[in-house]
């Protein structure tokens, strides 16, 4: 699971207070969080490996405060071991984040919601979600598959199929 696998754990107020006292946040290591995450205006994450929530991954959904610049998140590929932006229920994006840069997955078990303007959105490797809605005005967007993310995230080899049918039998 990606809690045994995260070299930091929180609880979902710890994680809001150390975002609160680090707006420039910086974490070597892969991050679950036990509840939801939400990462708001004039904060910039950046971790090595993955940041999963129990629950829900809200960036950017505030316009409070106002004053402050648009949220910035970035996972960067630590070159082992699952990478990405994960979310056991829902991910949801909205227009207070500049950028997000993922190379890895993003999955949402659930919703992905992208409801963004002047949104820099850049994924190296796969969306993953149930249901998959997107409303951006003039926002370049990149999706770019890489196999060897997937693979090693989700725990497949490159030649395993995603579908094995053992048996097949049709009656009339």
């Amino acid at each position: 699971s990606l809690l045994n696998q995260a070299a930091f754990v929180y609880n979902q107020s710890q994680f809001a207070n150390l975002i609160s006292a680090n707006p420039n946040l910086v974490l070597n290591g892969s991050v679950y969080v036990t509840g939801e995450i939400t990462i708001p205006r004039g904060s910039t994450v950046s971790v090595s490996g993955f940041l999963a929530a129990k629950n829900n991954i809200n960036l950017g959904i505030s316009f409070w405060p106002f004053w402050l610049a648009k949220a910035s998140v970035t996972l960067s590929d630590p070159g082992s071991g699952p990478v990405g932006l994960f979310a056991k229920h829902d991910i949801n994006i909205g227009s207070y984040i500049g950028l997000i840069s993922v190379n890895g997955l993003i999955f949402a078990n659930n919703d992905l919601t992208v409801s963004a303007s002047g949104l820099n959105f850049n994924v190296s490797g796969a969306v993953y979600a149930r249901n998959f809605s997107l409303s951006s005005l003039w926002d370049a967007m990149a999706i770019n598959y890489n196999s060897d993310r997937v693979y090693r995230t989700l725990g497949l080899s490159a030649s395993a199929p995603l579908i094995n049918v053992n048996h097949w039998e049709e009656e009339y």
